[in-house]
């Protein structure tokens, strides 16, 4: 049923064009909705698989029979249309005031397209082979049981690698090959330590004071407790920088020191390419700048190590390169770590950097008793210095080393692991391997076109209610996404439904992100014409100096008038500034009358935000500029009429958002981005924002514009860990728009020639 009647208006769904679906979809919430028939109740029923439409609370069996009639004549009217050639033409934002049969055209709505297998489904049997009654596949064993190394293990994505690893462990333990202290097995999380320790233990009964005995941690904790027993007077915790934000602030220091302004600097990329070095071994002396961006990051490198020098303090890269400088100078305490260990095992080694594997490689020599366990196809930690080529190119540098590939997936449906092997073949830098599902699905991976961003968490939130009602669980559904922003619409709809859900702790507030913040500040104070936290961040937005809001606050006593008032009555400023100030001051009751569309404008154009996106906005950074922020703030207050009302549901959501964040258990849908999720599963998983731009990321493209592919394949391969963490069904989106602009189909999405047409 097409059409429905709310807040004494008919609307009609075939009249909405591409974007309205939200808009009615309020108007529902807020007024109710009515049959054009029978006047009972109605709501508006979204669908990933269907057109949307309005369907009875309580259907009654005349009604059935009047939309039945109403359908026929629909139908009808169709073949007249095609018969005659006629054109529907459909009205833009029309509330239908008679009801009408026109049949429903899908201006609202596309149709969404599933990802067909290239090739049939055919079972696959494998004999199997079993270690202490746990049945192992072919590959599987041989990985076990290859003790005598090196060994390469190519384990694909859910090929049960972590059960391999600990596997081999007990059976080098057990079968007495291996003494457990002479052991020493490498992983990159704590959380991965702990889960070996318990399959050892659970799985394959490994005596406690065996599991004890092994040497197991990330690198990180190993290599510093090698330097804190060797060199504890360099390496005191307390000189640690171990926040991001500390490093910044030096970052910002530096900018001062270089006299650059920093909306032409992009800090985020200086500070991943100087880590990026020095995971490479290289510093300043050895670097030669390809380009001026090099050359500018050289720079930043000098004076970032001077600071280090100055303050006597170090970062979590200064560790790893403070461990190998100590074994590589040390060859009495280098043996008596080689024959302290006999056998060594890297699990996650597409994610090893250089200096991890030069420390590896020397504890490992001469036997070169080293197993190391992981897969080209997941390498997407770059930005913290890792690179797939020493996985790569592991067998150049040990050429005896036995290759075994794990290529069963045991998590996903066929028709999913067909789909992501499509995705990842496109890449050229990969070993050569087609992962093989085990088990048939019943759904096909799906692509869905919503409008924007609130219609992708519309249909999602819909999508996943439904499947609560045939017994899901609410942990079965991960929702992911390439950058945390992208969760906002997704987080303030699942509040507003008051559903289940967890969001991963690294994601920060939109709202209190910092072109956000100081947007907000002109309807803070125009509500509060004295709200001090408001008025230090216009000061900042106008540029003035920190130590005028004491001045402010002071003239405010002395003349009984509020900060906002004051501003025109500073004394000293220059007379540019000055005059400036007295333009913008009188806006504000502009504001006040204004709707919110129209403030945003009025704040932006005149009262100083452009300048200051354009100064203070990171415009210069390669994945965080204050523009994306004001683009997606003014995407946001499109769904808002009021300025008051709009500020009431940003405090609501913000404080929930805290309140996630502080939770202790973790349960219910995940929103996660796709690098949080690497190395989990769920049941059901929607992979949003398929949109070049988005994933791949502009700065990839940008990349890959200026000849560089290797950012370009990893955002690739970011796709294909989000695609296999499905294991029953997949949703991948592509919008028409995001943060309010045209957005166009992920290139990825070329892997699939029968969905191409849909895409357009």
């Amino acid at each position: 049923m097409n059409i429905a009647k709310i807040n004494n208006h008919t609307y009609n769904l075939s009249s909405l064009e591409r974007g309205e679906l939200g808009r009615v979809l309020k108007l529902i919430n807020k007024y109710g909705a009515t049959c054009g028939h029978c006047e009972k109740q109605v709501k508006l029923n979204l669908s990933i698989h269907h057109p949307p439409a309005f369907i009875h609370k309580d259907l009654s069996d005349s009604c059935i029979e009047e939309q039945t009639k109403s359908k026929k004549k629909a139908e009808s009217q169709v073949t007249e249309k095609k018969e005659t050639n006629a054109v529907i033409t459909l009205p833009k934002r029309k509330a239908i005031t008679e009801q009408s049969t026109e049949p429903f055209v899908h201006t609202v709505w596309k149709k969404p397209a599933a990802i067909v297998p290239k090739t049939p489904w055919e079972e696959k049997y494998d004999k199997s082979f079993s270690f202490q009654d746990k049945a192992f596949s072919r590959e599987q064993i041989q990985a076990v049981k290859s003790i005598a190394g090196p060994n390469l293990l190519i384990a694909g994505a859910g090929s049960g690698k972590t059960r391999v690893l600990t596997a081999r462990t007990a059976y080098m333990i057990s079968e007495n090959l291996v003494l457990p202290n002479q052991i020493m097995l490498v992983t990159f999380t704590q959380k991965a330590v702990q889960e070996m320790k318990r399959r050892l233990s659970s799985d394959f009964s490994l005596p406690s004071t065996a599991i004890q005995s092994l040497v197991m941690g990330t690198f990180h904790s190993l290599f510093y407790r090698m330097l804190m027993h060797h060199q504890p007077g360099m390496w005191q915790q307390s000189r640690l920088l171990s926040k991001k934000w500390q490093q910044e602030r030096i970052f910002q220091q530096i900018l001062l020191q270089l006299h650059l302004d920093e909306k032409d600097v992009p800090i985020d990329i200086h500070m991943l390419r100087i880590s990026a070095w020095k995971n490479e071994l290289l510093f300043p002396e050895m670097i030669e700048p390809a380009n001026p961006e090099e050359e500018e990051s050289l720079q930043f490198y000098r004076a970032y190590e001077d600071y280090k020098k100055r303050e006597n303090v170090f970062d979590f890269d200064d560790m790893l390169i403070g461990c190998y400088h100590m074994l590589k100078n040390n060859d009495s305490l280098l043996q008596l770590y080689q024959k302290r260990f006999t056998h060594f095992m890297i699990d996650e080694f597409q994610d090893i950097n250089l200096v991890q594997y030069e420390i590896m490689k020397m504890l490992a020599k001469p036997q070169n008793q080293l197993c190391v366990v992981g897969d080209d196809d997941q390498s997407i930690y770059r930005f913290r210095g890792s690179h797939p080529k020493y996985i790569l190119e592991f067998q150049k540098e040990f050429p005896d080393a036995k290759k075994v590939v794990l290529s069963n997936n045991y998590r996903s449906t066929y028709e999913i692991v067909d789909a992501a092997n499509q995705v990842i073949k496109k890449n050229t830098e990969r070993h050569a391997k087609d992962m093989h599902a085990l088990m048939k699905g019943d759904e096909p991976p799906l692509l869905f076109f919503p409008y924007d961003e609130e219609e992708e968490a519309m249909y999602i939130i819909e999508d996943i209610k439904r499947k609560y009602v045939t017994g899901e669980n609410d942990d079965d559904f991960a929702i992911l996404y390439r950058t945390h922003v992208q969760s906002r619409a997704l987080f303030e709809q699942l509040i507003e439904e008051d559903l289940p859900f967890t969001i991963d702790k690294g994601g920060e507030v939109f709202y209190e992100r910092s072109i956000v913040k100081h947007a907000l500040a002109f309807f803070h104070i125009f509500h509060n014409e004295n709200d001090v936290h408001a008025m230090e961040k216009l000061l900042r937005v106008w540029f003035l100096k920190r130590n005028t809001l004491k001045e402010l606050e002071q003239l405010s006593i002395l003349n009984d008038k509020s900060l906002l008032q004051c501003v025109t009555h500073l004394e000293g400023l220059p007379s540019f500034q000055f005059n400036k100030l007295r333009k913008i001051i009188p806006l504000f009751r502009k504001l006040r009358r204004s709707p919110l569309s129209t403030a945003m404008q009025l704040i932006y154009e005149d009262m100083g935000m452009k300048e200051y996106i354009r100064k203070n906005g990171k415009e210069g950074n390669g994945y965080d500029k204050g523009s994306d922020d004001w683009a997606e703030l003014l995407s946001v207050t499109k769904n808002h009429d009021h300025i008051t009302s709009f500020l009431e549901r940003i405090e609501f959501i913000t404080q929930a958002h805290r309140e996630k964040r502080s939770e202790k258990d973790r349960y219910g849908i995940q929103l996660m981005s796709i690098h949080q999720s690497k190395g989990l599963e769920f049941a059901h998983v929607y992979v949003i924002g398929c949109n070049d731009g988005s994933l791949p990321h502009e700065y990839a493209l940008d990349c890959l514009r200026e000849g560089d592919k290797q950012y370009i394949e990893e955002e690739r391969r970011l796709l294909y860990v989000a695609m296999t963490r499905a294991i029953e069904t997949l949703t991948l989106t592509v919008t028409d728009f995001r943060r309010g602009k045209r957005a166009y189909p992920s290139r990825f999405l070329n892997a699939f020639p029968e969905v191409k047409k849909q895409m357009q």
